[in-house]
C-alpha cells in the first residue's frame, strides 16, 4: 500500500512506510476496538448501544395500554434491554402506554402476567387485535384504552403479589 502524507508542498509519497508496517497497524487498531467496546447496560434510560428502554413496574403504576405483548424473555432481548435476572422467568410482558414518547413497561411479576393473560382473552373476544409473531402474542386495541392499575401492599414486603384493576 502506498503511504501519502500532506506536506507544503501537496501529497508526497513517504516510501520508508512499508507494507511491513502495515499488519502491526491494522492488528493494533483492530484489538483497540475490540476491547474498547463497552459492555451492555443491565437497564437504564434509551441506551447507547441500540438497545430500547423499559420502565419497572412499580407499585401506584397507573397506564392507559394501546399494546400488550406477552412472551418468554428471550425473545424479547433482541429489540429491548431485558435485564438479566429476568431472563430466569417463564413469561413477562411490555405494556406500551397511550403516550408515545413513553418507554413500554416491563412487567415480571407472575401476578401481573397471569391477570394480563386473563384480561386478554375477554378483550379478544371483544374484538381487540390479536396476533402470534416470534412466539409473542400481541394485543393490540384501536380504541376504547384499557386503564389498568396496579397496586401492592408494601407492608406486606417486596415479594407481596400485585392487586390488578380496570379503571374505568
Amino acid at each position: 500500500m502506498m503511504w501519502l502524507w500532506r506536506s507544503r508542498r501537496g501529497l508526497v509519497y513517504r516510501p520508508e512506510m512499508n507494507d511491513m508496517n502495515e499488519i502491526p497497524l491494522i492488528i493494533t487498531v483492530a484489538l483497540y476496538c475490540v476491547l474498547a467496546a463497552k459492555k451492555k447496560p443491565v437497564f437504564g434510560q434509551m441506551t447507547l448501544t441500540g438497545m430500547l428502554a423499559l420502565d419497572w413496574m412499580k407499585p401506584g403504576t397507573e397506564t392507559t395500554a394501546t399494546k400488550i405483548q406477552i412472551g418468554h424473555p428471550s425473545q424479547f432481548e433482541s429489540d429491548w434491554n431485558v435485564p438479566e435476572w429476568a431472563k430466569e422467568k417463564a413469561y413477562v410482558a411490555l405494556l406500551y402506554p397511550e403516550d408515545i414518547f413513553s418507554n413500554p413497561i416491563f412487567v415480571s411479576q407472575a401476578s401481573i402476567v397471569k391477570w394480563l393473560e386473563a384480561q386478554c382473552s375477554v378483550w379478544e373476544e371483544a374484538g381487540a387485535k390479536v396476533s402470534m409473531a416470534k412466539n409473542i402474542a400481541t394485543i393490540e386495541f384501536e380504541e376504547n384504552f384499557p386503564v389498568m392499575v396496579f397496586n401492592r401492599d408494601e407492608k406486606a414486603g417486596k415479594f407481596a403479589p400485585y392487586l390488578c384493576a380496570l379503571k374505568e
